[in-house]
């Protein structure tokens, strides 16, 4: 660029302090990025000293209509309601509470059907509570 020709001032931008400014927050950036990362507390279970024995599942099947099952209770072998689930999920994790539960929606659930199943799990007092996702029906062991 030519210089002005009354001797005025340049009317180009010093960029100099612009680029030290980025420098400086970029390395600000890459120092506080790996102290924020957090990870999800997983629970592993403890292995089985008896062998292989898996520990008894309770399977709860969300249906579209606001009703549930449990798999393999005969006592609730009908679709329940979410109070009288609530009374059997009860029983059920009085009777062994290190189980844990399976919750996966009937073709045709809603999302807030399954997500009422997990609340009245947590209202029942199961601390270990899963979704079992579509097409994995062998993952909820029985």
């Amino acid at each position: 660029m030519s210089a002005p020709a009354r001797g005025g001032m340049w009317a180009e931008p010093n960029v100099t302090p612009m680029i030290d400014v980025l420098l400086v927050l970029l390395v600000i950036f890459m120092l506080i990025v790996p102290q924020v990362r957090r990870a999800i507390d997983a629970r592993l279970p403890a292995p089985a000293a008896g062998g292989d024995a898996e520990p008894a599942s309770i399977t709860v099947q969300a249906f579209g209509d606001g009703r549930y099952a449990v798999e393999g209770d005969p006592e609730a072998d009908g679709r329940l309601t979410a109070p009288a689930l609530l009374r059997r999920l009860r029983a059920l994790h009085a009777s062994s509470p290190d189980a844990p539960l399976f919750v996966k929606g009937a073709e045709g659930a809603r999302y807030a059907d399954v997500f009422a199943a997990l609340d009245v799990a947590r209202g029942a007092g199961v601390r270990l509570v899963a979704l079992t996702p579509r097409g994995e029906e062998g993952a909820a062991r029985k």
